[in-house]
């Protein structure tokens, strides 16, 4: 029996060590020379605290004296000291050890090593952990729904996703149904009667929280089944999504008045185009009509402003995206500007029949801010007004000086802004009336008030009663106290020159190159023509022009390499050369720079920077 016990002493995989109530050891199995490292000789004979860290050797004393006191310690974990200085994390089981007369004269301790099983522990802690922080940082929760008892449980992060504190959830499937939003519930029971067939739970759907808040879910579950095949439990989890779906709305609505811009941008810019084309026909057929030409001409000039503006709004807008929209700021009278947009505003205003009414203060009130945009501001909210009133209606624009602000204020009988649209009135492509009958431009006009008002250091808002009952547009701008600058009044667009210039003119778009050179002509200069960028080179040659207008877009030889080769010449490093094209932003203009542009104007071009180029060229060229 004795050597049975021995036996199975030795090849247990638990180190079994005996010792005396003064702590020396008397047996030492394989196991714990295994576990800590010492042989048997090395061992027994010694103290207990061969293997205890001293910071645990308070421990063993304890042990010790409920041992001497013939208690039992069952299950300890703690630690202790291998021979060569690394800790085992161990599991003690410690008896007393009685002689036969029952007087405790020693103990017998089994000391299993648990450091993998607490490294594994530790481990589904961190995962734990980390799982929890995901599903934190992810608004997830999850859930189970253990079939047949039909109770259904959740972590305290799903309940948060439905608005409950933790631990309140009823625990039961009919108290999950209640949350689901009553018109969300076919859908879900559903998905969930599918996932019990065999198929997986994945949806989105809303809830209803404690408060009656609307939130989005999605949810995600698979289905378990027993050793009988059939269903036991099905587990899963639930994000939480709500501002996922915001977004989806909002870019969903941005797409959809995208797609409404592109279709009315085409709507505007073809709009002018029907009239030009019948005026150009009328002017073909009435030659010996100087009335009817007369008026074909108008027409002509007034649907080319309209798709000018068109395309400045756009441009502008770019450019104040950017913060690449300067203003040319100076003292400006508010009068002066408001009429200047009433101006302007009038043919449309007299189109529609409307009464236009303004009223400003009887003293002049000065801002400052950059005359032209301050007009393209009332401008644009007087035509807005007049778009969006029917016939016959009346716009009333009355200005009051408030205090260090004047306030403009826009009013109008028209159809109104219905409320849920109020508040993103200012915002890109909105339009309060999309219908067929009442073309409200691109909306983009409301954006560009707000943002030029901005510029300004002023604010807009925007009132309305409802459909039917009209608006009012107020724009705030602060005043400027001092004596009025006087500026000079404009001159023509291109004057008659009193030094007249040898001019090329290269583009392939003829018609607008021989315009151009008829405008020039008429204006006192000699000029030349070309269609593309070999020609370009020859004429300038054989012409020896003061200033080249050279478009970029040529075929063959572009407008870039064109330039190149002419600062190659001899006669053409001096030669003033501009860039005349279509693509006009920033990155266009240091390309035309680099390429050895001497300046860049943008189609179509303005008269008056024209005439200011040809005034700022040298009295005398040698060129030739």
């Amino acid at each position: 029996m004795q050597a049975l016990l021995a036996a199975i002493v030795d090849s247990s995989d638990d180190a079994i060590v005996s010792k005396s109530l003064d702590g020396i050891i008397l047996s030492w199995n394989a196991a714990a020379e295994r576990i800590f490292g010492y042989p048997a000789a090395e061992a027994v004979g010694r103290s207990i605290h061969l293997i205890i860290p001293p910071e645990r050797r308070g421990e063993e004393e304890e042990i010790l004296r409920k041992l001497r006191r013939g208690q039992r310690i069952e299950h300890l974990e703690t630690v202790r000291v291998r021979k060569d200085g690394r800790r085992v994390h161990v599991s003690l089981t410690v008896s007393p050890v009685r002689d036969a007369s029952g007087r405790i004269v020693g103990a017998s301790k089994v000391a299993r090593d648990v450091t993998e099983q607490r490294r594994a522990h530790r481990a589904l802690e961190d995962s734990e952990q980390r799982l929890r922080l995901a599903l934190d940082a992810g608004r997830m929760g999850t859930w189970e729904w253990y079939l047949p008892t039909n109770t259904v449980t959740w972590s305290p992060g799903l309940e948060a996703i439905h608005g409950l504190a933790p631990g309140t959830f009823p625990g039961t499937f009919d108290a999950y149904q209640g949350d689901i939003h009553p018109d969300d519930r076919a859908s879900v029971q559903r998905s969930i009667q599918e996932t019990l067939a065999g198929g997986e739970h994945h949806l989105e759907y809303r809830i209803v929280w404690p408060d009656g808040s609307e939130h989005w879910v999605e949810g995600r579950g698979k289905l378990f089944h027993d050793e009988d095949e059939k269903p036991l439990r099905m587990i899963g989890v639930c994000t939480e999504i709500t501002e996922r779906k915001r977004y989806e709305r909002e870019l969903q609505e941005a797409d959809r008045r995208k797609d409404e811009f592109l279709a009315t941008l085409a709507h505007e810019l073809r709009n002018p185009l029907a009239p030009i084309r019948n005026a150009l026909e009328i002017m073909k057929r009435a030659e010996d009509q100087p009335a009817l030409v007369l008026r074909a001409r108008d027409t002509m000039e007034r649907q080319v402003s309209l798709m000018e503006r068109l395309i400045d709004d756009l441009l502008d807008l770019s450019r104040i995206s950017r913060n690449k929209l300067a203003l040319r700021r100076q003292r400006v009278e508010l009068a002066s500007a408001v009429h200047h947009a009433v101006e302007a505003s009038r043919p449309l205003a007299e189109r529609m029949g409307h009464e236009v009414v303004v009223q400003l203060p009887a003293e002049p009130v000065h801002v400052s801010g950059d005359p032209a945009r301050l007009v393209q501001v009332f401008s644009n909210l007087l035509n807005n007004a007049c778009k969006y009133t029917p016939p016959g209606g009346r716009v009333r624009l009355e200005a009051q000086r408030q205090g260090q602000e004047v306030v403009v204020a826009v009013e109008d009988n028209g159809v109104g802004i219905p409320a849920e649209v109020l508040p993103q009135i200012f915002e890109m492509f909105v339009q309060a009336d999309r219908s067929l009958e009442r073309q409200g431009g691109l909306g983009i006009g409301l954006t560009l008030v707000r943002q030029l008002v901005e510029l300004h250091g002023g604010r807009v808002e925007a009132r309305s009663e409802g459909p039917g009952k009209g608006s009012t547009f107020r724009v705030a701008l602060p005043v400027e106290a001092g004596i009025p600058e006087v500026v000079a009044a404009p001159g023509p667009a291109l004057p008659i020159a009193s030094s007249p210039r040898r001019i090329l003119v290269v583009d392939d778009n003829q018609d607008g190159a021989e315009s151009l050179c008829l405008l020039l002509k008429l204006a006192g200069h000699e000029t030349a023509l070309a269609f593309d960028g070999v020609d370009a080179l020859e004429t300038a040659e054989r012409f020896r022009p003061d200033l080249v207008l050279l478009d970029l877009g040529l075929p063959g030889l572009n407008g870039y390499e064109v330039c190149r080769r002419l600062r190659a010449q001899p006669w053409g490093k001096g030669m003033t050369v501009v860039a005349l094209t279509g693509w006009g932003q920033e990155a266009d203009r240091r390309r035309s720079e680099d390429a050895g542009f001497d300046g860049h104007l943008v189609k179509p071009m303005d008269l008056k920077a024209l005439a200011a180029l040809l005034a700022s060229l040298p009295s005398t060229r040698e060129v030739r």
